[in-house]
């Protein structure tokens, strides 16, 4: 290696175990519960970065009511 190391967030390794596949590196752990530390898979999907938009636009408007 050329020591550069690649850090693997936890939620990505949730998200590859629930899907049982590899998530590329365009994608993008939304979590449905709001909370960024959250590894429960029952609480995340995959989305690219519109879908991450859409989602936060959509929390902001719930809170807001």
């Amino acid at each position: 290696s050329d020591g550069v190391k690649i850090m693997t967030v936890a939620h990505r390794i949730a998200a590859r175990r629930k899907y049982e596949r590899a998530i590329d590196t365009y994608e993008f752990v939304i979590h449905n519960c709001g909370n960024p530390a959250c590894v429960n898979p029952d609480h995340i999907e995959l989305g690219d970065g519109r879908d991450v938009q859409l989602h936060r636009y959509r929390r902001q408007q719930k809170q807001a009511k």
